[in-house]
């Protein structure tokens, strides 16, 4: 379990670390985003 929990940091972690831009941007949406939209987000995978 600590294995999944450690990959899924490190693939979090490429986004920022490839283009600090377009993570930006997408962190900007999702400020920008209701309740809602975002849960449903966090519920896609």
């Amino acid at each position: 379990m600590l294995l999944a929990i450690g990959l899924v940091l490190v693939i979090e972690g490429i986004l920022p670390l490839v283009s600090p831009q377009a993570w930006k941007q997408t962190f900007s949406r999702m400020v920008e985003m209701k309740d809602g939209q975002l849960r449903f987000v966090g519920l896609a995978p």
